[in-house]
């Protein structure tokens, strides 16, 4: 009977091996569980343990179908299970051929919550004979060690690495995304690569295939391979630390009066540290320590985190429970950068680990600034501190290594690396590249490929790439035997894209070379079409210019070109080139020499709210908005859906602010340096009327989404070439901000914060930005103290939302008093349940309404020519009031704020009257009119 009740379990669980069906397909090996599990091994080589398939309930919270039982079927060397009942239809087919292996899913999924459709890959099947790890997706290399977890992201291929041979699986059917996935450290023990789709309201088709394919090496590029694929491109150091465990007391760390050692509860060894605040408002809330780093090295800090009664409480910045935050200083220990939270620990817990990952430090920073933190009242305990350094090489991709070359100039190509500002090549031939004239130094900018342009003489030479803070383990070598009086010099095309609004317009290009004569210029559009391309005409110094048209004229929208430059000893160059034929949109937007907002010729003072679908634009166009926007275009390249975003934004009267994919998620957007997407999504939305401006990026600073300043004005750069009828916005922070000042028409200051807090902002960043930029400000409309509550659906009060009316109405008005060129609200968010906003409080969405309402009221005001005057007066400390008065046609209108929270009287010193006394209730604005 015992016998009887195990069996399922184990059957379940597909531990009961004797039960286990094996198939040999050629060099392919298929292994089916008697528990439903399908393994796939190739040459005796395991490569996938497990494939699932399972629908759950929303939220993950049950599972309600998978495969198990399903029935099995053969015909040749295809295999596939079916099952059916009331919660799916399921195919799942295996087709092998010699060197490939499909994998297809086939479903129709009833409706209530998301399906899953994952590849289980065992860890040991990825690494070489030393135990290195060396993965690439989407080319990219994700190489990773025992040690590490890997965040997740999405890859359309993912290709598994060793000297004798590469799998490389790839997503070739279906719109859904795969998701690399680490769970080696879980209870699966495996890589997962991974697809999830939710399922609505009725039942939905379901379709993905993944193609596993196996390339083989010859032994003569076997061993080629063997010498690069020795060292992994990431390498993780452990940082020795000083008291990291608070063994030797309050050593090496700032204690303040809430921070204690404490023997009675520690993670590890006898001591742990320990905060107490009662009010975060007076209290010190850290404890503080500063470790010395290397500038432009990536690092990854932990702590272990303990609390007891955490909970939210206002305090001098918000409440973000304990836990662990790391930002930068110089090398004066002055702060510098902020960096990243790794906090959010409420309530009573017990010890757990919380971790700062892929921490970049600006290449100026001296020191890691460490926070132990607790922001808002209770009592933490922090133990086992500790750092990583993380040791990242580029991942050099041309000329091959030890590859015999035809010229004497090589072009050299690598993977970009994300947050890297600069790139240096050295060339040598000793590979052990001393610091002496024979080894030569090449400065070069953020671009991942380089024409090298003095010859080398003839021989092996050795190569290497550098950045700041990151080093070249592996070098490679070529080796030629051209002269060096042989011309191989491609010419230089200059020009990367055009907008034009006629069909028979001409672009220019220009091309260089080293010979005085003319290179030779050919280009086709689209399939192959031909572009005429005219004689040349020189402009000088051996550049020539050339005009191109196309003789049944550009087709409309984004044309993708291709151009090749031949120079008379046969040398090519070639070149990628976006022309965009679209005209000019009727409502042209453009930030005027004054840092207005100004639409064909007319000043304009736009009011715009983030995060608004579709259902949600009526309101949001009767409340008096006119420019939303949704986070959705940063996360993905579906350049349709995003113009039917646009055409619902047409649709009711409203514009759009569109932003572009990071790649921090595909792993192929701007943080990599995607030219071809932003071009295609210029391309596809530029001609919109409900396109009003495009959101370059939010916050390249962040650690985990770091784009160079470098490479985002090179970005930026080619949206203007493409379009320049809508303004490029940004929003950044941090004393480095200015370092992007390209990348923007107008900057976004961001200030979700009290109205005082809001004027000391702006003041900050017009400074950081050596006043020499427009602001538009953003303000808030969502409750930073309740939404912890509101996303953990515990109870929130409405009553007590804030910002209150008042708030949000001084708030807006100090932007106008201060004089930005517009106003935003973060954020609207109707549909999402992690901040509480506007949206899920009557009252506070109708006290917003009434902002705007008063706001557009005022704006003829605002446009209007006129003299303007602006000040502030302070009653006491922290207690002020920020005036202004503008006088249009002979009429005088004074607009003043009180940015405290106090009852108090000011004397506004009004431009050509007596000063007036006035008394102020909290954050009271007063408009004065003649």
């Amino acid at each position: 009977m015992l016998k009887k009740m195990l069996m399922p379990l184990l059957l379940s669980a597909g531990l009961l091996a004797a039960q286990d069906v094996s198939t040999a397909i050629g060099n392919w090996q298929l292994t089916t569980g008697a528990g439903g599990n399908i393994a796939v091994s190739y040459a005796g080589k395991p490569l996938i343990s497990g494939i699932g398939i399972a629908a759950f309930t929303p939220g993950w919270k049950q599972q309600r179908f998978n495969l198990q039982n399903a029935a099995m079927t053969r015909d040749g060397d295809i295999f596939t299970w079916h099952k059916q009942d009331q919660h799916a239809d399921a195919n799942l087919t295996l087709a092998f051929t010699d060197k490939t292996l499909r994998i297809a899913l086939d479903m129709l999924a009833q409706p209530t919550g998301p399906v899953e459709f994952g590849i289980y890959i065992p860890p040991e099947s990825m690494k070489t004979a030393s135990g290195a790890i060396f993965l690439r997706g989407d080319g990219q290399s994700i190489s990773i060690n025992d040690e590490e977890v890997l965040s997740d992201r999405g890859h359309r291929t993912l290709a598994l690495d060793l000297p004798d041979v590469r799998y490389t699986f790839t997503r070739t059917e279906g719109p859904f995304g795969f998701t690399l996935q680490d769970k080696r450290h879980t209870s699966l023990k495996n890589i997962r690569y991974i697809m999830s789709t939710p399922v609505g309201d009725e039942a939905k088709p379901i379709a993905a295939t993944v193609e596993l394919a196996v390339e083989d090496f010859a032994p003569d590029v076997v061993t080629k391979r063997q010498r690069f694929l020795r060292t992994p491109l990431r390498r993780v150091t452990a940082m020795t630390l000083p008291n990291a465990g608070f063994e030797d007391g309050q050593d090496t760390w700032a204690f303040g009066k809430t921070a204690a050692l404490d023997r009675d509860s520690v993670h590890s060894g006898e001591q742990a540290a320990c905060l107490t605040v009662n009010d975060p408002m007076t209290e010190t809330v850290y404890i503080t320590r500063q470790v010395p780093i290397i500038g432009g090295m990536a690092y990854d800090a932990s702590c272990f985190v303990k609390t007891e009664n955490v909970v939210a409480k206002p305090g001098k910045m918000s409440s973000v429970g304990a836990g662990l935050i790391v930002e930068w200083s110089d090398a004066n220990g002055k702060w510098l950068a902020a960096g990243q939270y790794a906090c959010d620990v409420f309530g009573t817990t017990d010890w757990q680990l919380k971790q700062c990952k892929g921490l970049r430090a600006p290449d100026d920073a001296g020191f890691a600034s460490v926070f132990l933190a607790l922001r808002g009242a209770g009592r933490a305990w922090f133990d086992d501190f500790s750092m990583r350094q993380i040791d990242i090489s580029v991942d050099k991709i041309s000329p091959e290594p030890d590859i015999v070359l035809a010229t004497n100039t090589p072009f050299f190509t690598w993977s970009p690396l994300a947050g890297v500002s600069a790139y240096i090549l050295e060339l040598s031939r000793d590979e052990a590249f001393p610091a002496t004239a024979a080894t030569r130094r090449y400065e070069l900018g953020v671009d991942a490929s380089w024409q090298l342009r003095d010859p080398l003489p003839p021989g092996t030479w050795h190569w290497r790439v550098t950045s700041k803070g990151c080093t070249d383990v592996q070098p490679w070598s070529f080796t030629h035997a051209v002269p060096v009086g042989q011309d191989c010099l491609p010419p230089i095309i200059t020009g990367r894209a055009w907008r034009v609004i006629a069909p028979d317009s001409s672009v220019a290009i220009v091309v260089s070379d080293e010979s005085a004569q003319a290179p030779k210029l050919t280009a086709t559009v689209g399939d192959g079409q031909a572009v005429t391309v005219s004689a040349p005409r020189s402009l000088g110094d051996n550049r020539f210019e050339y005009n191109l048209t196309l003789p049944a004229g550009w087709p409309r929208g984004l044309n993708t070109m291709q151009a090749t430059a031949t120079d008379p000893s046969g040398n090519r160059a070639n070149q990628v080139l976006w022309l965009l034929h679209a005209p000019k949109p009727p409502d042209a937007v453009v930030i005027d020499a004054d840092g207005n907002y100004n639409q064909n010729g007319q000043k304009i003072f736009p009011l715009g709210i983030y995060e608004v679908l579709p259902d949600d634009m009526p309101l949001i166009k009767g409340a008096g908005f006119e420019v939303v926007h949704t986070y959705r275009w940063e996360g993905s390249q579906d350049d349709v859906a995003c113009r039917e975003y646009l055409d619902a934004c047409a649709a009711n009267g409203l514009r759009a602010f569109i932003g572009f994919d990071r790649g921090v998620g595909s792993g192929n957007g701007m943080v990599q340096g995607n030219f071809e997407h932003l071009a295609k999504r210029v391309g596809a939305l530029a001609d919109h009327p409900g396109l009003f401006c495009w959101y370059l990026y939010d916050e390249p600073e962040i650690a985990k989404q770091y784009v160079s300043p470098a490479l985002l004005t090179s970005l930026a750069d080619l949206v203007r070439e493409l379009d320049p009828y809508h303004p490029v916005v940004m929003t950044t922070w941090g004393n480095g901000m200015n370092k992007y000042r390209r990348t923007w028409d107008t900057h976004w200051t961001q200030s979700y914060a009290k109205p005082a807090e809001i004027v000391n902002t702006i003041a900050s960043h017009r400074e950081l930005l050596l006043h020499d930029s427009p602001i538009t400000l953003l303000i808030h409309c969502y409750d930073r103290n309740q939404t912890k509550a509101f996303r953990a659906k515990q109870p929130v009060d409405p009553a007590q939302f804030a910002p209150d009316a008042d708030w949000m109405r001084a708030a807006a008005f100090v932007g106008v008093v201060k004089s930005v060129n517009g106003l935003w609200w973060w954020w609207y968010a109707s549909h999402q349940k992690q901040f509480y906003t506007v949206a899920h409080v009557p009252h506070a969405w109708d006290a917003l309404c009434a902002v705007v309402k008063d706001i557009r009221d005022l704006r003829p005001l605002i446009l209007a020519p006129g003299t303007t005057h602006a000040g502030t007066v302070e009653v006491k400390k922290a207690a002020r009031v920020e005036w202004w008065a503008k006088t249009v046609n002979g009429k005088q209108t004074v607009i003043a704020v009180n940015t405290s929270e106090d009852d108090l009287e000011a004397v506004i010193p009004i431009p050509g009257q007596e000063p007036a006394t006035m008394a102020f209730k909290r954050f009271e604005v007063k408009v004065i009119n003649p």
